[in-house]
């Protein structure tokens, strides 16, 4: 990820001059040549996809004018005063903001503008697209990332949260899929801009248009998943472009369709019809196997009320690109998602027909609340989503959804009958891999401590600077002679109250649950440092009831004196849970106690 600098204030000080070197000072802080520098300089705290948003450094420096490497020393000196910054910051806080890639950095400005947050320190470089009306241009800020948008769609909090930007794009909504949205594109559109391609003639969009309509008026449709078909169907595109005079071209680069019927079609042969199809080229079947993956997600829903062909398209694409990201950005799988949702009724294409199911999918409801033990720990399912734990929490561990296990730990409950738990195992299924424990994109500084631990008898933690446990083990870490950091440690794994007999899965486990909870602490006001046992029993465990419906959890809880706080933080907001619960969203119901 490159370095950008928001805003940059400078304070100089000349001192032993015997003049004003006014010029020469402006030469080596400002202009093109001082700005490159200090990008340079800030790149390698900067490297790899991982988009790092910092509040703001200072530093102080002295720089002897007319020495050589002067102009180097004030980029240098940013760039330690920078590196300092992230290595004392290792998680996100007041100062240091992390997200997994510009594409997540754009998902979480929309689905914090959804909620009304959108002035956040750390979404400064969003505002120009927030309208004077407290609201926010969708459809140019998915223009701007348009090569991202089905990253951006697919990060998206659940299909409650793409149904809101979907909706708020309203008549930009085509311009989202482009060519792929026009009836006449359907199967033509992205067949001529292949054939442009081929004998180098720009087509702008309206005589692509013109010449698609001619095509679909006298050639047979093109089928997508026959080689041959689409070979013809190229063909017959380039033949239209080019002149008599031009020599034939010759294909080497596009293998998904058959080079001998489009030779055939570009001198005006026939393709012969008889025998059976040719089999789709490797990159269609990789497609269709991806889609098939797609329309088993249960969070995938298509509009039941009728044909939405821009809306449906963009929801199978952010699924798809969820599951398989290759194809984030490939416009094939856009006109191929097109022209299988606009396929006949009575199609009999196998796919068309799962993806259709899920416009009418009936999950599995509970019209009235029943208690629930487990249902007050998704309170702080956010601190596991934060870490980017999203497609890990129905993996098994130790017999059950990891989901589940973390519930437990931080409800306290046992695996008794809990209609929560019972969601999360159907939705979970079978065959899904094991889960193995998460590794952070970065290392901050560590030490570790040995505590006691359940029937293990001991077990040794990573902790960072700050005391907050890590999921993982860091080689070479030192050993932390620190008392009350040790007993902190300890009564954090103890209030778990995980396995009571050895379990070669537990302290992972009980490690992730204390990790996302200190996590989710980090934003609540005031409660950033509180120990794990206080965040449980003041905010966490207490009776809940659930109700479940085809599209919501409810959950209900009496109140406690510090849901204020939880309030403040946003906690108690809609939360969508992309796949884990079937693609509900989760809404906390506050009851009064009087």
């Amino acid at each position: 990820m490159e370095a950008t600098v928001g805003e940059l204030n400078l304070t100089a000080r000349v001192v032993g001059a015997e003049r004003s070197p006014r010029a020469e000072v402006a030469g080596v802080l400002t202009g093109e040549p001082a700005r490159d520098r200090m990008l340079a300089a800030l790149a390698p705290s900067f490297g790899g996809a991982e988009v790092i948003v910092v509040r703001a450094v200072s530093c102080r420096t002295v720089i002897g004018l007319g020495r050589p490497g002067a102009a180097d020393v004030l980029p240098r000196a940013i760039a330690s005063a920078v590196a300092t910054m992230l290595r004392d910051h290792p998680f996100d806080d007041d100062w240091v903001v992390r997200f997994r890639d510009r594409p997540a950095y754009v998902a979480a400005f929309l689905r914090d503008a959804l909620a009304g947050h959108d002035n956040r320190w750390y979404y400064e470089p969003f505002r120009r697209y927030c309208r004077p009306d407290w609201t926010i241009d969708t459809a140019t800020l998915l223009a701007d990332h348009h090569a991202d948008r089905w990253r951006v769609l697919a990060a998206l909090p659940g299909p409650a949260g793409l149904d809101a930007v979907l909706a708020r794009l309203g008549d930009d909504l085509p311009a989202l899929i482009g060519d792929a949205a026009r009836p006449v594109a359907d199967r033509w559109l992205p067949l001529v801009r292949t054939a442009a391609a081929i004998v180098s003639v720009p087509l702008e969009p309206p005589e692509r248009e013109r010449l698609a309509a001619v095509l679909a008026a006298a050639e047979p449709p093109p089928d997508w998943r026959d080689r041959r078909s689409l070979g013809h169907a190229v063909g017959a595109a380039v033949r239209a472009l080019l002149r008599d005079t031009d020599p034939v071209p010759v294909v080497q680069d596009h293998d998904w369709f058959d080079h001998d019927a489009f030779t055939a079609a570009v001198h005006g042969r026939a393709v012969p019809t008889a025998g059976p199809p040719t089999a789709a080229t490797p990159r269609v079947q990789r497609l269709r196997a991806d889609l098939t993956t797609a329309a088993a997600d249960p969070a995938l829903r298509l509009n039941s009320a009728g044909p939405d062909v821009a809306a449906d398209v963009a929801r199978v694409m952010a699924t798809l690109v969820r599951h398989a990201p290759r194809w984030a950005g490939d416009e094939l799988a856009v006109d191929y998602v097109a022209h299988l949702l606009r396929q006949p009724a009575k199609t009999t294409d196998s796919l068309v027909r799962s993806l259709r199911r899920t416009a009418t999918t009936a999950p599995t409801a509970l019209d009235e609340p029943v208690p629930s033990a487990t249902a007050a720990g998704l309170l702080v399912l956010r601190g596991l989503l934060g870490l980017g734990l999203t497609t890990s929490l129905l993996a098994p561990v130790g017999g059950e959804p990891l989901l589940s296990a973390v519930l437990r730990r931080w409800t306290g409950s046992g695996r008794g009958d809990d209609p929560l738990l019972d969601l999360i195992a159907e939705t979970a299924g079978t065959g899904r891999q094991p889960f193995e424990t998460p590794e952070l994109p970065y290392a901050p500084p560590c030490r570790h401590v040995t505590v006691p631990h359940q029937a293990d008898g001991f077990a040794t933690v990573t902790v960072d600077r700050t005391g907050r446990v890590l999921p993982f083990a860091v080689p070479g870490a030192a050993a932390a002679d620190d008392p009350d950091l040790t007993a902190a440690v300890a009564n954090a794994l103890a209030a778990l109250g995980g396995p009571a007999t050895s379990d070669p899965d537990g302290l992972g486990v009980d490690l992730l649950a204390v990790t996302a909870l200190q996590a989710w602490a980090r934003w609540l006001p005031g409660f950033a440092a509180a120990s794990v046992p206080f965040l449980l029993a003041t905010m966490v465990r207490r009776p809940a009831a659930v109700r479940i419906t085809g599209g919501n959890v409810d959950v209900r809880l009496p109140a406690r004196p510090h849901d204020i706080v939880l309030r403040l933080a946003g906690y108690l907001d809609p939360l969508d849970t992309y796949t884990v619960l079937g693609g509900r969203t989760i809404r906390f119901v506050v009851e009064d106690d009087g």
